[in-house]
């Protein structure tokens, strides 16, 4: 229990300072935020052999695991977003303009509906020992 509060409370109060810093500061947003995006979707269990084969101890390896996993999310979050579908919900939201929030979401639904359509036709004929 140690090293998951440890983790987490490392991972949560850096991924939040950090991101509140570079939510405030336009230049470290447009240096770090393309990097974020590229970093947060990969598990941290995948970086697990390599922070293992870094670390001095297995416990600290399992600690600075457990931070990845927090920090990214929470440094995304802080930082914040000034455009797409989930900022004009949100953004509409906040105005108390429900009939565009209601429209936001019904296109995310259908984007998502499509895209994952997309990917199951793909995935059909792509992979033949699947379809079996």
């Amino acid at each position: 229990m140690e090293i998951l509060l440890l983790g987490v409370l490392v991972g949560l109060v850096c991924g939040t300072f950090l991101g509140l810093i570079c939510g405030w500061h336009k230049r470290l947003r447009e240096v770090f935020y393309p990097i974020a995006n590229v970093l947060a979707p990969i598990p941290s269990v995948v970086f697990a052999p390599y922070v293992i084969a870094l670390m001095p101890s297995f416990r600290s390896a399992s600690v600075v695991v457990i931070i990845l996993g927090i920090f990214w999310p929470a440094f995304l979050k802080m930082m914040g977003s000034t455009g797409g579908m989930g900022y004009y919900i949100v953004n509409y939201n906040t105005y108390g303009n429900y009939t565009k929030v209601i429209a936001g979401i019904m296109v995310v639904a259908f984007v998502v509906t499509i895209l994952s359509a997309l990917v199951a036709f793909i995935q059909k004929k792509v992979i033949r020992w699947q379809s079996a």
